[in-house]
């Protein structure tokens, strides 16, 4: 089996953080950008062969990232603050996050969102069917709780791979 940094990262361990624990992560992410980017490359670094299963391969274990590889903005929507990170360019087309959204609604309850490129079968279908005219695509996807267990679900494409497209889908469909 196969599995990269950058999909732990941002499916995996800033979820866990942000869900498991909220108080440490809402600490950080009230200092601002200057605490939380390099808190997120923190993050990035923990992570090792140790942290996936015996006989996964991860494809870029020697991948290096600086602190100027990661960013957040706020953005209130209606009945929702949201912070968005943004995470390194995705290397791998493993549904890595360009980035992640953390909303929270006025009751103070969160929904974590990704803008996700398409997994590698995904990419190499399309690449046959448009050739060069291909440009990679991303999905929005939602972490959910459900029966007590994390559920991914795709909420839809995005016309084009851009935080401003992924901000304005989310403008549109959180409620």
């Amino acid at each position: 089996m196969e599995s990269s940094k950058a999909y732990y990262f941002s499916h995996i361990l800033l979820r866990n953080k942000i869900y498991y624990e909220g108080k440490e992560f809402s600490d950080k992410l009230r200092q601002g950008p200057q605490v939380m980017r390099p808190y997120l490359l923190e993050l990035w670094n923990s992570i090792d062969e140790s942290t996936f299963k015996e006989g996964v391969v991860i494809k870029d274990k020697d991948r290096v990232v600086t602190v100027d590889d990661f960013d957040i903005t706020f953005r209130p929507y209606q009945n929702f603050n949201v912070y968005f990170f943004i995470m390194p360019d995705p290397k791998c087309f493993m549904a890595e996050a360009k980035c992640a959204a953390l909303a929270i609604d006025k009751e103070n309850r969160i929904r974590y969102l990704t803008m996700e490129i398409w997994s590698e079968n995904e990419v190499e279908q399309m690449k046959k069917a448009l050739g060069d005219a291909y440009t990679p695509q991303y999905t929005v996807g939602e972490w959910a709780i459900k029966d007590n267990q994390f559920t991914h679900l795709n909420m839809g494409h995005l016309p084009r791979p851009t935080i401003e497209c992924f901000a304005s889908f989310l403008g549109d469909n959180l409620r």
